[in-house]
């Protein structure tokens, strides 16, 4: 098969310069033997069918790919316009889906909220007594029994009711 250089493969195979240059660089598409260019059928091995055409001037080839890509585009638009609305609606009935979805998760999010608040007063309010007795505790148990502190009154005999 004919060896075509750089720029007439990514033309043939309808890809950029540098995809081809990446191509050989990576190893996935191998030079030809001189090493000057490329063979047509290793294009075809890596790329599947390549284009036939070969022009010599840029200038017209461009003027029929600008046409050729207007009639892709008048076919495009008038042939599959109703299958793109119906994607169109499956994207949005698939939106809805998913916003009802994250509104659900939402609402369950603030319900856990609220429970760990209620929670964390919970636990706070114990922590508060719990330290109250601890203090209650740690009162008893500094308490000398020779200075009275005023928490416990001191028995005295009757006899003794002037001091």
């Amino acid at each position: 098969m004919p060896i075509v250089s750089i720029s007439e493969a990514a033309r043939l195979t309808k890809r950029n310069r540098k995809t081809i240059y990446h191509y050989l660089s990576t190893g996935q598409l191998s030079r030809s033997n001189d090493g000057k260019g490329v063979d047509t059928s290793e294009l075809i091995r890596v790329f599947g069918e390549i284009s036939k055409e070969k022009s010599n001037t840029g200038q017209p080839e461009k003027q029929h790919d600008k046409k050729e890509k207007q009639q892709q585009v008048t076919l495009y638009t008038g042939q599959n316009i109703e299958v793109l609305l119906a994607k169109i609606d499956h994207l949005n009935a698939m939106i809805e889906t998913n916003n009802e979805a994250h509104k659900r998760e939402i609402e369950l999010c603030e319900n856990d909220i609220k429970y760990k608040e209620e929670e964390i007063k919970y636990h706070k309010e114990r922590v508060a007594s719990l330290d109250r007795k601890l203090e209650n505790t740690m009162m008893l148990l500094s308490y000398d029994r020779g200075q009275p502190t005023g928490l416990v009154e001191t028995i005295r005999p009757w006899w003794k009711f002037w001091r």
